[in-house]
């Protein structure tokens, strides 16, 4: 028998290693420190890439059966990313004149002589590399999250990088902060953490609350005896044992989507943690009886914050105004507000160039930008037209359904615990790109990209090997 190591095998990097390089971007992208930048995510970019490249050189074979089973999903990832290249392609000027006379008018103020679909190509470009990026997120999710251990991992990750943010936020806003510690730029009312924005602060808390209860959810076994001495000492324990600073840690984020000031952040919180928790005692077979326990402490605790809101929140809110850009032709905007979602076509006006105005930073407009509507749904139409539109919303519903049938189908205690996570994690998302614009912020989109790739980890992982 030969020992001899190939000289591909002397080289080959440990399955840990990809792991662990992955764990250090997730937890890179919520700071605005290099991911906020061009230079920044084409770096993150080159490095998932070939962290994926690795990884799936390693394992083949589990990569292939991975990818055959979830190939629709895959080929819509190449979809988006093929009609955000469409959008960036040369094209003659007289197919321009003919599709999109707004685009010359535009290319006028920016002194650009690259005619392509987009109205800003700096930004579609980033958004490009971005989509790539989410992909290779996507990707490694299914090919590393394998196991009831990495799983587990990687819900205390992120359930570590809320508590985190939920610090950062609530020093931030105990110490009276009007600019970030981080850049030199004005942040909204309330906590926002490392985010510049309290309503990306919220939807971030809202993915980590959830990966929080799903821990919550996997730590609780069904009960071996129901005798009345039994059960009040598991009441006890469930207040008094180790595991006491971990739910007290569960409560801080609650507080801290509170602080935020996001109304629909809060609403989100307390809708999707009380919906899936009262799915889950329905669904959940066998049932342990701390769960029921469980349910009605979270619905108590969603009432007090709900309560809470209408206390802390000023229920009169001055309404932002949103201002068109003056670099577009202005027989685009018949009054100060966004076209219509339909104005674009099929094509979209192109990745990155419609910003939620109404939360930006600063009072300059910027060249190449449309006005999108309050929430990501408007969004996604303008900028990628409606069959991509289409194809991210098949994909997302997808996923969450899998999620759902995830909560109902298995009896293994972490990858229910994982449904359980996804389940509160994406439907928030949906709640809240209802009336704000949460997957603007890149490091939310990463997070969201993660729990739709584990959401069907968390049903589909039991068949495949270990690696």
């Amino acid at each position: 028998m030969n020992f001899h190591l190939s000289k591909f095998q002397k080289i080959a990097t440990p399955s840990r290693s990809c792991f662990i390089a992955t764990i250090l971007i997730l937890l890179w992208l919520p700071l605005p420190l290099g991911s906020a930048t061009a230079w920044g995510w084409l770096t993150l970019t080159v490095l998932l890439v070939t962290i994926s490249a690795i990884y799936g050189w390693q394992h083949q074979a589990v990569a292939s059966v991975i990818i055959r089973r979830n190939r629709y999903l895959f080929w819509g990832w190449i979809a988006i990313f093929c009609g955000q290249l469409l959008q960036l392609l040369p094209l003659p000027l007289f197919i321009i004149e003919w599709v999109r006379p707004e685009r010359l008018h535009n290319l006028a103020v920016l002194d650009s002589q690259w005619l392509s679909l987009t109205f800003n190509n700096q930004d579609t470009l980033l958004s490009l590399l971005r989509t790539l990026s989410f992909f290779c997120l996507f990707l490694l999710t299914l090919l590393m999250i394998r196991s009831a251990r990495k799983t587990k991992l990687l819900l205390q990750f992120i359930f570590g990088m809320g508590i985190f943010q939920a610090l950062y936020g609530s020093f931030s806003r105990g110490s009276g902060q009007s600019h970030s510690l981080i850049l030199d730029l004005p942040v909204a009312n309330g906590a926002s953490g490392t985010f510049l924005s309290n309503a990306y602060f919220s939807h971030f808390l809202l993915l980590t609350l959830g990966a929080a209860l799903g821990l919550l959810v996997l730590k609780i076994k069904p009960s071996v005896t129901s005798t009345a001495r039994e059960k009040i000492r598991r009441l006890v324990k469930y207040f008094f044992s180790r595991k006491a600073a971990f739910r007290l840690g569960v409560l801080f984020l609650v507080f801290g989507i509170l602080v935020s000031e996001s109304v629909i952040g809060v609403m989100a919180a307390c809708i999707a943690t009380t919906g899936c928790a009262l799915y889950g005692l329905k669904v959940f077979k066998p049932r342990p009886t701390y769960y029921t326990y469980f349910v009605g402490l979270l619905v108590v605790v969603d009432i007090v914050v709900g309560i809470g809101t209408h206390a802390l929140i000023p229920p009169d809110l001055p309404e932002k105004t949103i201002t068109a850009a003056p670099s577009l032709n202005p027989n685009l905007f018949k009054k100060p507000s966004s076209p219509g979602v339909f104005h674009f076509g099929v094509l979209g006006a192109g990745a990155g160039t419609a910003i939620d105005t109404a939360a930006a930073f600063q009072d300059i407009p910027i060249p190449g930008h449309l006005a999108a509507p309050q929430n990501d749904y408007g969004q996604f139409l303008i900028e990628f037209g409606l069959p991509l539109s289409l194809v991210f919303l098949a994909m997302f519903g997808w996923c969450f359904g899998h999620a759902v049938v995830a909560m109902a189908k298995r009896r293994h205690v972490v990858f229910r615990g994982a449904a359980f996570a996804c389940v509160i994690g994406l439907s928030g998302t949906m709640i809240q790109m209802i009336a704000s614009t949460p997957l603007q912020s890149p490091a939310n989109a990463a997070y969201v990209t993660v729990l739709l790739a584990l959401s069907l980890s968390s049903f589909q992982c039991r068949k495949y090997q270990r690696a």
